[in-house]
Order: C-alpha cells, then structure tokens, then sequence
C-alpha cells in the first residue's frame, strides 16, 4: 500500500497544490477524477492520506485559487487526457516514488557485510512491482524530469542508478535529516556511485600501501609476541587509510590541529601507521620497558592505553596530531577530546570552528551500549560546548566481545543513537577500500561545510578474540568458520587491483617488501 515516502516526491513543488486539489474532489465524488488518480488515492494509507488532508487546509481556511480559474466564463471544458497521457503521467509519478524510496530505505539493502553472513533480506519498497511495473515495463523510457541527471530514463536504467548508489559498498541514511541544503549535498555525491571511478592508478596503489603497512604491522605482531595482549586490528584494517583520508581532507580545508580518541582496538595501529609513534619505543614497551620519563613518578600503564602526538605535513599544510590517552573504560575519552578541541578553538578565537578537529572513534557495541555516546552528542550543538562537528568513526567489528549485535541492541544499526542530532550515517564495507576512503573524505567535507557531527560505520569484522589470548570459535563457531576462510583485506585489495591492471605483481611485491 502506498504510503508517505512514496507520495512525497510527487508532493514537491507545483504538483503539490494540484494534487491536493484533485484529493479533495476525489473525497466529495470519487467519480469526479481520473480513474487511475482515483486508484491511486484509495490505495494510499493513512499516513498519506494525512498528509494531503493537510495540504487541503482546514474547513474554515480560505481556499487557494483554482488552477482552473472560476473567473474565466467563456473557457471551454479541458479535454480529458488519452490513455497514453494518462499512462505515461502515472509512470513518472510511479518512477520518482521509487526513486525516493531508495534514499530513504536502499541502505536496507546494501551490500556491507565483508563476511557475508548476513544478506539482506527482501524489502516489497524497493522492488519495482510495488508501483506496477512488471518485467514487461522495463525498457520503457519514463519522463523523470532530470532526477539522477535523466530528463527520460527506462526503469531498467533507474533501477541501475539508484542501487549501485544507494545498495553497493556505501548506504547512507540521511533522510532523517531536517535541513533540505544538507540532504541535498549528500544526495548530489552519492547518486551515480561516484566512488567507483573516485581514484586513479597512483591513488590506488597509495591506499593499498597504507593497507599493507597496517597489515604488516599486526602480522609482525602476532607472530612475534605470541600471546601477548595488544588488541590487533585485523579483520579491520581498512581503518587507517580511513584515517589518512580523514586527515589528508581535514588539512587540505585548513585544519590545523586534530585529535583523535579511541579505546583499545587497533590503539596500537594506530600510534604507529598514524601518530608516528616510533616502533622502538613501542616495542621496548613489548619487551616490558616503561613508557614514561624518568622524571615522571607512577606506575606506567598499558601500552595500548597510552597516546602521544606529533606534526606532519601534508600537501604543504602543517597538522598537528594527537591520540589521547585512554582508559579501558569504553568511550571515557569521548567528551574529554572533544572538550580539548573546544578549548584549542576558543584559545586561538576562531568563532567559524574550522581550525581544529575531533576524531572520535569507537567500537559497534560501544557506540550503541554506551550512555556518553548519546551525552557527547547532545551537546554538540550546544553554545559553549560545539566545535564545528566532530567525526565519529566505527569500527564495527559485528560482534562486542561473545555478543553479537541482536543480542546487544535494539535498533537497526549499532549508529541509530546518532540519528538523535541528525547526524548523516556512511554505513561502509570494509572490504572495499576505495569506497571506505571515498566515506572518509566526504564525511569530512560534510563536517566542514555544515559544521555537524558525521558518523562512519565501518562494517568489518575481529580476526582474533577479544584479545588474543581469546578462542572466539567457542562462542561464534559459524563466524569464525568464516573469517578463517577470509583472505585479507590488503590480499584482495591487491588482487583486485592487479586484475583491474591498476598495479602490476611486481609493484605489489615492491608495497609489500618496503
């Protein structure tokens, strides 16, 4: 049954006076309207009917000029339309119907699971027939005045369209959002799947090095301090060219400070592939060695508690870096990195909140279990309290510790808190490289333009337990069977790019020994 989402589009702009005005003659004679407006009407559900009640006014309102205006005498009854007017109005109002419901709902039925565990089931919105075109319609071209960029298009090319952009790697939920301009934006970037053809061979082959030294890094690891707890980040590699994404956009806009809080996954990575802590001192930290100075009284703490800070340059843009230090109590850092970007803007009097940012980075059920999360958000927006927006990206490992997300959750989403401040939600396949990068960059031109908070949910999985010591096959037998059968993300990113001829065998070997 047709309801609000599928009405909206046809309720946009001039149509929407029209078509309330036809609902209303409908409502005192059915028989008063074209037949197939009139099937059309008494199948909509009460959502929507609402809506044009709405737009039809109060009893007592004044009532809007008639498009058929009663001051004409001597105008001559309209000709009713031919079947094949009739006919091809219905298929354009039919096809923008469809068209909106994949911004709204074709994140149902992306394709984010790296694991493939979890297909997505059938949604009746987002199939075709819903609105009544059979295989038989497929090929007719259908006037959708320049929506997706086609003034005409046949149904078989929109569908094309709107799931490779909104049911590929990336599904993006932004209709919730109240502001036209920031849907509008998202909208224009994602339409067309632009992240498909977003990088070329030496951009390519950049994000498969920042792959493989994340890689590296953690089988280095593994292999020589067996045992030991560090909280690896395998399975979920794809965060750090995230991260350079993020920074690269970040400095490219002018930002000049950015700190990142995050617990205890992939903490390690991180320090090392980001924030350049050096690897001696890491692994003098392996081998039992203090991390702090000498002057400093205490007992130390963890090596993947600890963070630090450094300076880079990038595209000749100076960026000072910081990871803060953070406890194993789950998203404590949160308002603490925040705070300290509000406390940077305000001591160098930058009112436009452009000259510094937050990376805030969590784990799924973190985010979702985690009462700071939704405090932190709340007062983004808050005088005194906002910073132009912070990025929040997820590491969504599908799992917290034994606890799959049905178990930990009632939403859709371990994000749906986010929707609280109308943050737009990147849901990303982290097996897909190129398209986690692409989230990365627009999220944070979304920040910079808007000044809001943007979430990335950076779909992957835990290659080892908990920590290390763990044996995950225990509780998820069915997962695990899975991810051992997994090549890595940075061996089918290679492999990908050497059969798209990106990068050749020898190249690759070059990454991979460098």
């Amino acid at each position: 049954m047709p309801g609000f989402d599928v009405l909206a589009t046809a309720m946009n702009g001039a149509n929407a006076q029209f078509i309330a005005q036809l609902y209303a003659k409908w409502i005192s004679a059915p028989d008063s309207v074209d037949p197939d407006f009139a099937s059309l009407f008494s199948a909509l559900n009460d959502e929507a009917k609402s809506v044009l009640t709405d737009a039809i006014g109060a009893s007592w309102a004044p009532r809007p000029l008639e498009f058929e205006s009663e001051a004409t005498p001597a105008a001559k009854p309209a000709k009713p339309p031919t079947a094949d007017t009739r006919a091809a109005t219905l298929d354009s109002i039919r096809a923008l119907m469809l068209i909106r419901v994949y911004r709204v709902r074709g994140h149902l039925e992306a394709q984010l699971d790296p694991l493939g565990l979890k297909s997505p089931r059938y949604y009746s919105e987002l199939d075709p027939k819903t609105y009544g075109f059979g295989d038989e319609d497929m090929d007719r071209p259908i006037f959708i005045d320049g929506v997706l960029g086609f003034e005409t298009a046949t149904m078989r090319e929109i569908l094309a369209t709107v799931r490779a952009s909104y049911c590929g790697p990336i599904g993006v939920e932004f209709m919730h959002i109240q502001d036209p301009a920031q849907k509008s934006w998202i909208q224009r970037r994602i339409e067309g799947a632009p992240w498909a053809k977003a990088f070329n061979k030496d951009e390519k082959a950049k994000i498969l090095s920042q792959l493989t030294e994340a890689d590296s890094f953690e089988t280095f690891c593994q292999r020589r301090y067996v045992g030991t707890k560090r909280f690896g980040l395998e399975g979920g590699e794809s965060t750090i060219p995230a991260l350079h994404g993020i920074i690269e956009t970040a400095a490219n806009h002018g930002v000049k400070e950015i700190a990142i809080g995050m617990p205890h996954r992939g903490r390690l990575n991180t320090l090392v592939n980001i924030v350049q802590k050096p690897l001696t001192a890491l692994f003098s930290e392996f081998g039992g060695e203090s991390a702090k100075p000498n002057d400093v009284q205490g007992s130390g703490d963890v090596k993947y508690h600890l963070g630090t800070s450094t300076d880079i340059t990038i595209n000749g843009n100076q960026v000072h870096l910081s990871l803060q230090p953070n406890p194993s109590h789950l998203e404590a850092v949160d308002p603490v990195v925040v705070g300290k970007i509000r406390a940077r803007l305000d001591m160098v009097g930058d009112k436009s909140r452009k000259s510094a940012m937050a990376i805030v980075m969590h784990g799924d059920a973190a985010f979702a279990g985690q009462g700071l999360v939704y405090e932190t958000l709340a007062m983004s927006q808050l005088i005194g309290y906002r910073t132009g927006g912070s990025i929040h990206l997820v590491v969504n490992n599908q799992i917290g510790f034994t606890t799959v997300p049905a178990h930990a959750f009632s939403g859709l989403y371990c994000t749906d808190v986010a929707k609280a401040v109308q943050s737009p939600i990147l849901h990303v396949n982290g097996d897909d490289p190129e398209a986690v990068v692409f989230a990365a960059h627009l999220a944070t031109e979304f920040r910079m333009e808007f000044a809001v908070d943007v979430v990335i949910d950076l779909v992957c999985y835990r290659r080892h337990g908990h920590n290390e010591n763990d044996e995950p096959a225990f509780t998820q037998p069915v997962m695990y069977k899975a991810i051992k059968a997994l090549p890595t993300t940075q061996a089918l990113y290679a492999k990908r790019l050497i059969a798209e001829g990106s990068v050749t065998e020898a190249q690759v070997k070059d990454i991979t020994d460098t």
